[in-house]
């Protein structure tokens, strides 16, 4: 079982030499894998990149090519070629892809755009959810009382001296108590008799 976050950022330099007016504003999105409750699903996103044309004449942007690691997967939306109009602006959509069996990690995935390479990084991060073992056998043991003759004084278990009886520590409160009653265990014989052990 595990959670994956993959966190993934995104800086493409679309220019070519020639756009040396266009201006790129990079994205970044978060994709969740969670595997909680079974095999992760693949999950997809969108990310979009702002385009700006600082010049004064049109520049066209052709659609850029991407290589990526085996788990993710990229690819530019919409059509290409893009005109930009001089002092305009253009957003793009580009698409993410991550494979539920994404592994934790650095991967490093490139876009082409004629002769400009500009790398994208993701980073997957793998929560793993631990499994919780099942207690065995528990024993929980409170004081020992042992009269060291005839017994006349009742012998009491609270929470101060038996951790099973529940204790409300914000309210400092503590209401079940076992009891022996007073006089009922003579010196030689420790049998409990019916009825001189209370619980309240």
């Amino acid at each position: 079982m595990r959670k994956i976050i993959c966190l993934l950022a995104i800086f493409f330099v679309l220019m070519q030499t020639a756009h040396a007016d266009l201006v790129v504003t990079g994205a970044a999105c978060d994709v969740t894998l969670d595997a909680r409750y079974g095999a992760a699903s693949a999950q997809d996103t969108t990310v979009k990149i702002k385009l700006e044309n600082t010049g004064n004449s049109s520049i066209t942007v052709y659609e850029p090519s991407f290589d990526a690691p085996e788990e993710i997967t990229l690819s530019a939306l919409g059509a290409y070629p893009l005109t930009i109009g001089a002092g305009t602006s253009k957003e793009v959509q580009i698409r993410v892809h991550v494979a539920g069996t994404a592994s934790e990690g650095m991967h490093i995935a490139t876009a082409y755009c004629g002769d400009i390479t500009e790398s994208c990084t993701i980073t997957v991060t793998v929560h793993v959810e631990h499994a919780i073992a099942a207690p065995g056998e528990v024993t929980i043991r409170g004081e020992v009382a042992e009269p060291t003759g005839a017994q006349i004084e009742s012998i009491v278990w609270d929470a101060c001296n038996f951790a099973a009886f529940p204790y409300d520590l914000n309210c400092d409160i503590a209401t079940e108590t076992l009891a022996i009653a007073s006089g009922t265990l003579p010196e030689r014989d420790r049998t409990i008799d019916a009825g001189n052990l209370t619980s309240e």
